[in-house]
Formats: structure tokens, C-alpha cells, sequence
């Protein structure tokens, strides 16, 4: 069974104060999603999204603390796009 190491929480390098990233090539499937915004930056092909309801009581503050949880969790939110000389580089922000 794949068990994921511990993460960072809400302090993630997804945070402003992180130490700087190098450039890295964008993967094949990013480098078409790129080329397609360009040619259609207001299209919403590309978008996702999903709701999840919540039926009975809720703890604020334990929400809270998963959504930052989450939040810290997901590298790809660490991740940002830039151009250099022109090419498209991505930059992953780590802790």
C-alpha cells in the first residue's frame, strides 16, 4: 500500500517567503494546455470544477485546518509558469 510522507500544512511552499526555484521544462501534457490558453486565454475548455455538499453540522475550525491540510498537500499548487527567452518554464516552489 502507497502511503504518502508527511507534508507541510498551512506553511506550505506554496506561501509567499519560500526560497526561489530553478526553471524546468514544461511535461508534454502542460506544454498544450500553455499553447491552448494562448491561442484562447478567455476559453473555458480547460476549466474544472467540482462542489461537494455538506449535509449536517460542520466544525469550523477542524474544516479549517483540513482545508489548509489540502491546500499544503497539493503540489500543484506550488507550481508557477513563466516564459524564458520566449519558452515557456515551469518553477516548483518547495519548502
Amino acid at each position: 500500500m502507497y502511503e504518502r510522507p508527511n507534508r507541510p500544512t498551512s506553511s506550505s511552499a506554496a506561501h509567499p517567503g519560500s526560497p526561489p526555484s530553478r526553471a524546468l521544462p514544461l511535461l508534454t501534457a502542460q506544454s498544450g494546455i500553455y499553447y491552448a490558453h494562448q491561442l484562447a486565454p478567455l476559453g473555458t475548455e480547460l476549466n474544472t470544477a467540482d462542489c461537494v455538499e455538506i449535509d449536517g453540522p460542520l466544525d469550523g475550525d477542524l474544516f479549517s485546518e483540513a482545508l489548509g491540510r489540502a491546500v499544503g498537500e497539493a503540489e500543484t499548487l506550488a507550481v508557477r509558469l513563466t516564459e524564458a527567452d520566449g519558452t515557456p518554464v515551469q518553477h516548483v516552489t518547495h519548502a
